[in-house]
């Protein structure tokens, strides 16, 4: 796990470079915001559904119905 300072200003919120290279985000990435008790939780929200969900269903099917 990671640990590091992001900082809030009046129109952003700036995040480490590190945390940016690492989710191979870009400008204009778009977050969900939760909050769990006392911590903030941002997930990435990916840009297309085939990135989302791309494998999910890998051995769903079979050759031998």
């Amino acid at each position: 796990m990671y640990q590091g300072r992001i900082k809030l200003s009046s129109k952003r919120v700036v995040m480490p470079a590190h945390i940016i290279r690492t989710l191979d985000l870009e400008p204009g990435a778009e977050f969900m915001v939760r909050l769990r008790d006392k911590e903030v939780v941002l997930t990435p929200i990916p840009s297309s559904f085939t990135e989302a969900f791309g494998g999910a269903l890998r051995g769903t099917y079979r050759d031998d119905w």
